[in-house]
């Protein structure tokens, strides 16, 4: 994900992730309880932006329909790779946990975080019980060695041998590269930041286990970029299944079990601008990097039911079906 580099350091905000304790479950879907914590005010000025009159038009809606609770409840648990930068996503949104929870879960699920940048890992013992496992996106390099990104790489490899489910998105789809063989690193083209057009390799979707029904698909889709590190090399046995006109491995598969995604199908909008506000504030990028960013969003809103569909039926080990629209489940 690379969201913030060594500029960023001096104007990080305190993390807000609490010690994971027993979980609990509401009627939406089973998170780890938290205590509260009151948080300071976004330091960044925020003027909320309006959203687009409509979500994209292409015939597509997609929902899930779980069926966990008839099957005993599924577990999932998120490797939590960066504290809560913005404060506005732990002050407003349950921190990340709270945005890829609310993105990916369904309901009768059970959804544990770990913050494996401060070393948190599943136990061994607990492994056999998770149905998949996410990877977030993180201020770290996936390509570097700092002592928690080359044990997460091990744990990775050792899940990917057992046929886990495994999803990453962003520095979460790149170190998913690198644990699998392939390679990562800056992108020679700078930043991707903002909305951007993603084409999809629909002839190479057939050939996913939860993609075999497909019928049709939109055949490009606006995601939510925010990165300046990319896929290099693909590890052996891996599939393109999205590209872009600025990153050629958008999204990958390995099997039917491992599945990378470089945009941020978890984020809308407003996260998106308060995280460019903020990387403004840090210097991270220039004021006029950020005004292009915003201007070229304009109008345009992220394809989230496609993206977070897509993220949810990989999850679940469900094929996709085409019906009126899209319904899956």
């Amino acid at each position: 994900m690379h969201l913030a580099l060594a500029a960023i350091v001096p104007c990080r905000l305190p993390a807000t992730f609490y010690p994971r304790q027993e979980s609990h479950k509401n009627d939406h879907f089973s998170i780890a309880k938290r205590e509260e914590k009151k948080t300071e005010t976004v330091s960044t000025p925020y003027v909320p932006r309006p959203a687009p009159a409509s979500s994209p038009d292409d015939g597509w809606t997609m929902t899930v329909a779980s069926e966990a609770a008839a099957d005993g409840g599924r577990r999932y648990a998120l490797l939590l790779a960066m504290d809560d930068f913005p404060e506005y996503v732990g002050a407003s949104r349950g921190g990340y946990f709270g945005v890829f929870a609310a993105a990916f879960g369904g309901a009768g699920e059970r959804w544990d975080s770990f913050r494996v940048y401060e070393g948190e890992f599943p136990p061994p013992d607990e492994l056999d019980g998770y149905d998949g496992f996410v990877v977030t996106g993180s201020p770290s390099d996936a390509h570097g060695d700092e002592p928690w990104v080359l044990r997460l790489c091990d744990f990775l490899r050792a899940l990917h041998a057992l046929e886990k489910r495994l999803l990453g998105v962003c520095f979460g789809h790149q170190i998913l590269c690198r644990a699998l063989g392939g390679r990562v690193g800056k992108s020679s083209s700078g930043w991707d930041l903002g909305v951007r057009t993603v084409n999809l390799n629909v002839e190479e979707m057939h050939g996913v286990e939860f993609l075999k029904n497909l019928q049709e698909l939109p055949r490009s889709a606006p995601l939510i970029e925010i990165h300046q590190d990319e896929v290099l090399e693909l590890p052996p046995g891996a599939t393109v299944l999205a590209y872009s006109e600025k990153t050629g491995v958008e999204m990958f598969a390995v099997g039917d079990h491992v599945l990378g995604v470089q945009g941020h199908p978890e984020m809308d909008m407003d996260i998106m601008h308060h995280i460019i506000d903020a990387f403004v504030d840090c210097n991270t990028i220039t004021s006029c990097a950020a005004d292009a960013a915003r201007k070229a969003a304009e109008g345009r809103e992220p394809h989230m039911e496609l993206w977070t569909g897509l993220c949810k039926l990989f999850l679940m080990g469900k094929r996709m079906e085409k019906t009126a629209g899209v319904t899956l489940g």
